[in-house]
């Protein structure tokens, strides 16, 4: 118990320190204080993890004291902001949504019993994650052990990496998730594998938070909105990877949110840029969480240039030109200090170094075809999730087509095509590699489907 509490400390400061990023750059106060928080929890972790990497090129070795120092200026706003009393004034949502956010008299009987069931789910998450000890094998092999040689050599241990006998561990996998597990440890002065995986649950629950708040910023009725929400909250293997220590649950926070919020920047006429900035850092952090986040930041990259290209005016798409290379920037300046180590340490991936595609190959899609029908009809891991997406996408097709849901489609679907591009050149078993990371690729789009989901149903609604 004293490390669990622990591990809730030591993330405690990070997590206001993201808290108080957004409450700086929100000017026009949009957010509302639960999604800042889950908003603040996740962009206060990257940040984190992002000054270590910077300290490991200007050679700074781990401390408490060295990690704390880039938590002063944030969390002395917060600080400044409470102690000087000052109002936090709520965003503009239409009335129903305050009185849902803030005061709860929307809530009716059937929404209380929507809230305690996702309640449970989360709960029950952490609870599998406190009690079942760290045993996959890439939670032992790749992140927890990356994670506890980084704690003992108070820094990334070059050696460990460029090891011959680790290549097969992945050591050019990003850090963020070894970098935050280490520094649960740093700040606890010794090795906890109980208190470190108590990160999984905690973005697990950020990202059914901010889907919740990205479908009511989408207009969904509250009811609605929680109804969709304890979907996807009550998917046995989405909550089942909250629970084991792999990285793709954080994936699935950094991408999800981050390509829900680019829609939501798309969406409103507004444009308010605060939603594109949030969807940069956000995407930006997924890079640093594995190498399959590199791949879908630039497919978000490619589907938002393709969006603002559509300008017909010169003075549009200057404008438009601009915002692009903003979200370029930020994406940019995320990945740089691993992107820099990286072509340092000249850490190759044993998945797509000096692989081609072949005729011979091409079969490889029969069994492809055959593991995805294995997941679609998996109602024990996914309950009908993939049945109601495709079923929606061929009964509805022409009208996503037209709809606002554009980007986010392209976006789903660009994924998968990339996903099974790699498959299709990997040097491994093409059954074994699938079997042992398809299902957990699927994650990385999951809470983007549901979102598509919800968004069908709202429009089916609607029609008269």
């Amino acid at each position: 118990m004293n490390g669990i509490l622990g591990s809730l400390a030591a993330l405690f400061p990070s997590a206001l320190a993201g808290y108080a990023l957004l409450h700086v750059i929100d000017r026009k106060r949009t957010l509302f204080f639960i999604e800042k928080c889950a908003l603040g929890f996740g962009l206060g972790l990257g940040c984190l993890s992002w000054t270590m990497l910077c300290s490991q090129l200007a050679g700074i070795r781990y401390s408490l004291v060295h990690l704390a120092v880039p938590l002063a200026f944030p969390a002395l706003t917060v600080a400044v902001t409470f102690l000087g009393n000052l109002r936090i004034h709520h965003g503009k949502f239409p009335p129903p949504r305050q009185k849902l956010l803030l005061k709860g008299t929307s809530l009716r009987g059937w929404d209380y019993v929507l809230l305690i069931g996702i309640g449970f789910e989360m709960a029950h998450a952490f609870f599998r994650a406190w009690i079942r000890p760290m045993e996959a094998y890439d939670a032992v092999s790749n992140w927890g052990l990356k994670a506890k040689a980084i704690y003992l050599a108070s820094g990334i241990p070059i050696d460990f990496l460029q090891n011959p006998d680790y290549r097969e561990f992945h050591p050019d996998y990003p850090p963020l998730v070894p970098l935050l597990e280490s520094a649960v440890y740093q700040f606890l002065g010794t090795v906890n594998d109980t208190a470190s995986k108590t990160l999984f649950p905690l973005f697990l629950l950020s990202c059914v938070t901010l889907f919740w708040a990205c479908l009511r910023r989408a207009e969904l009725p509250p009811s609605r909105a929680l109804a969709f929400t304890f979907m996807l909250s009550s998917i046995p293997y989405f909550t089942c990877q909250a629970t084991n220590g792999y990285a793709d649950g954080v994936v699935s926070f950094y991408f999800g949110a981050g390509s829900l919020y680019l829609y939501l920047y798309l969406w409103h006429r507004s444009r308010d840029p605060l939603l594109l900035v949030i969807s940069a850092l956000l995407t930006g952090l997924a890079t640093l969480t594995k190498n399959e986040g590199i791949l879908l930041a630039g497919i978000q990259s490619l589907v938002l240039g393709l969006v603002l290209a559509s300008a017909r005016d010169m003075a549009a798409r200057r404008s438009r030109l601009k915002i692009f290379a903003a979200h370029l920037g930020i994406l940019s300046a995320i990945l740089l200090p691993w992107f820099l180590l990286r072509v340092d340490l000249n850490l190759a991936n044993d998945v797509t170094s000096g692989a081609v595609l072949r005729w011979s190959q091409i079969g490889r899609l029969g069994s492809m075809l055959y593991f995805y029908q294995t997941q679609v009809f998996g109602l024990r891991n996914w309950n009908l999730v993939w049945i109601l997406f495709l079923g929606l996408l061929v009964w509805n097709w022409r009208g996503w087509l037209h709809s606002s849901a554009r980007p986010l489609i392209l976006t789903v679907l660009l994924a998968l095509v990339a996903y099974n591009g790699i498959y299709m050149i990997t040097p491994h078993d093409v059954m074994w590699h699938l079997r042992t990371s398809g299902s957990r690729l699927l994650l990385h789009i999951l809470p983007q489907v549901m979102f598509l989901i919800a968004l069908a149903f709202e429009e089916t609604g609607k029609k008269p």
